[in-house]
């Protein structure tokens, strides 16, 4: 009997070994176990019921490998960026959101040609003639002036000593002791657009993305930070900032500020915690974020009422479909240009569509959330179980 009972009391043990390894494990999550486990059933929950598509006339304009054929390789000349943006504006665009950076001076405008034309008399009329011609670069920054646009950027590791222009104001409630450069991800270094180009757009965005561990992307930033010698300053993705223009030339040009709810702000328990971000505002809209100031994508299935190739923009706008009011996103699902992503629901995701789809979802008022006592729950649940 006692054999026995020594053996009971050993097994009265495990029960409590189980507890304190379960909450072990959710307080530390040695190896990154549970979060390779969370990020596997959430990616299973998004295919199983992904979100229902509700069109809120947001676009992909596809610089896609059927438009390099048509057009030509990238990149293309500024002259026709300038062209397919004032077609889009034509037909009636809210916003346009290039999902792209313009670092480098246009390579195809004509003074450029004629400074690299061979030395010689029979080459000098034609050297005359292509420097009296329109820059390229100045021709495309006139075009994004006169219309409804967002520049891309995009945040590094590398300090290049470039930093992007930033377009939105911003205000911050909260604790005091919060702040919201340093509480979203930073980067050293930042390839930005030409100056000129940065200057005269209305808005611009970064559009960076943040994968997980695996690779996979679940999230888009709504703000991130540069931090360098200069100091420190924070930006809206790319998706926040085509709303922030969107309200605003709705509104005439009266662009709303971006407003953002800290820790301790507006109700909002801190218990401690400074430099976490609660929600995001941006006119009526009122966004939820995660603490380092992103949010959770619900994705949809592939919907292709979204795509419209880029070549029809340029060689046939009379044939586009209604775009009155359209959030369009200038993007590429070319695979040799590079911008394919990994999310739960595909491998090779255009890197746009991330964009597309966070819009979308701020503008339906559909959101995913993982409440700030979610962690306390969990711990509850494990101990009673």
């Amino acid at each position: 009997m006692s054999g026995i009972a020594g053996i009971m009391r050993v097994l009265g043990i495990v029960p409590w070994a189980v507890l304190f390894i379960a909450i072990l494990i959710q307080g530390y999550d040695f190896g990154g176990l549970l979060e390779a486990q969370r990020n596997k059933v959430f990616d299973y929950y998004q295919r199983a019921s992904p979100r229902t598509y509700v069109d809120t006339s947001v676009r992909f304009v596809d610089i896609d490998e059927d438009s390099l054929r048509r057009i030509g390789q990238w990149p293309w000349p500024r002259t026709t960026l300038a062209k397919l943006t004032q077609n889009l504006t034509t037909a009636g665009a809210a916003v346009i959101a290039f999902d792209m950076a313009f670092p480098e001076p246009d390579r195809t405008s004509p003074e450029l040609i004629a400074r690299n034309l061979p030395a010689g008399m029979e080459w000098d009329a034609t050297r005359t003639q292509l420097s009296g011609l329109p820059n390229n670069d100045a021709e495309f920054a006139k075009t994004l002036k006169q219309t409804p646009t967002v520049l891309g950027f995009i945040l590094g590791d590398r300090d290049t000593g470039r930093s992007p222009i930033l377009k939105a104001g911003t205000a911050q409630v909260g604790d005091v002791d919060s702040k919201l450069v340093d509480a979203v991800h930073a980067f050293a270094g930042a390839t930005v657009s030409l100056d000129q180009l940065q200057e005269a757009a209305p808005g611009a965005g970064a559009f960076n993305t943040i994968p997980d561990s695996d690779g996979i992307i679940r999230r888009v930033p709504l703000f991130v930070a540069l931090k360098n010698k200069k100091g420190a300053k924070a930006y809206p993705g790319l998706a926040l900032e085509s709303l922030r223009v969107a309200i605003g030339m709705q509104n005439g040009g009266s662009f709303p500020t971006i407003q953002t709810t800290m820790t301790g702000g507006a109700g909002e328990l801190a218990f401690g915690a400074v430099n976490q971000v609660v929600l995001v505002k941006v006119g009526p809209i009122v966004i939820p974020s995660t603490p380092d100031g992103q949010m959770w994508v619900h994705f949809t299935k592939e919907e292709p009422s979204r795509r419209i190739p880029a070549w029809k923009v340029l060689q046939a706008p009379q044939a586009l479909p209604d775009l009155q009011g359209a959030a369009i996103f200038v993007g590429t699902s070319a695979a040799g240009l590079l911008d394919l992503r990994a999310t739960p629901m595909k491998t090779n995701a255009p890197g746009v569509e991330l964009h597309i789809q966070a819009l979308e979802q701020m503008l339906t008022g559909h959101f995913l959330g993982r409440p700030d006592w979610s962690d306390g729950a969990e711990m509850s649940f494990a101990a009673v179980m």
